[in-house]
């Protein structure tokens, strides 16, 4: 039998970022879902089991500490323990503390070594 793949959620306002992390983990094997908003997300988030999300902080309808709260505060166990890596750009000496208490499971700055950073997300996956 088959093994199942992976399905990873990416959310970035920032279309670049959504193609490159998105071939990067094609590329290795994964299958990859990209959001441009919170919105958009949600959509996938309450329509599919993930295995990992990564999400940047800051985004245009709202932000990933408030998408984190709300994935960690949902109904679904399934959505409330998928591992969340939030991937930005925000001064790190702020944001990190805040992320890590919303429930992030990994902080990380950009800009990221791309295959460091893909060994790290295979890491937090479930």
């Amino acid at each position: 039998m088959a093994e199942t793949k992976k399905i990873i959620l990416v959310v970035d306002d920032e279309e670049e970022c959504r193609a490159l992390l998105k071939t990067a983990l094609e590329r290795r094997g994964f299958g990859v879902v990209v959001a441009k908003s919170v919105k958009t997300a949600f959509q996938v988030i309450n329509g599919a089991v993930l295995n990992l999300i990564i999400t940047d902080l800051e985004m245009p309808d709202k932000n990933g500490l408030e998408m984190v709260r709300e994935v960690r505060n949902h109904s679904d166990s399934r959505v409330k323990e998928t591992p969340i890596i939030m991937l930005t750009g925000a001064d790190e000496k702020i944001h990190r503390p805040v992320a890590e208490a919303a429930g992030v499971n990994l902080y990380c700055s950009k800009p990221v070594n791309l295959a460091k950073f893909i060994e790290e997300a295979e890491k937090h996956m479930r």
